[in-house]
């Protein structure tokens, strides 16, 4: 039985459990799992930090969407700790 089977409960044979369809009743390819909910961000940043981070992608093998998301993630851990040892 597969792993999706065996979370959903459902008959690996059933056509529907293959494909779920959306809202509008089309069928939509299976592939990765949902990740989650993410918001459209444009920004313009300086020509060399984008010369950077097209050979960072490169180099790293990654998204600069999981790249952004990951500094980011570090900025907010370092703000929240400097906000901590100042109260």
């Amino acid at each position: 039985m597969s792993m999706s089977a065996e979370v959903s409960g459902k008959d690996p044979g059933d056509e529907k459990s293959a494909a779920p369809e959306t809202s509008g009743g089309s069928r939509r390819r299976l592939g990765r799992p949902r990740g989650p909910v993410r918001v459209p961000l444009t920004v313009r940043i300086l020509a060399g930090h984008n010369e950077r981070l097209t050979e960072e992608v490169a180099l790293q093998g990654l998204s600069p969407q999981y790249l952004v998301e990951q500094a980011l993630a570090e900025y907010f851990t370092r703000l929240d700790r400097q906000r901590g040892d100042a109260a």
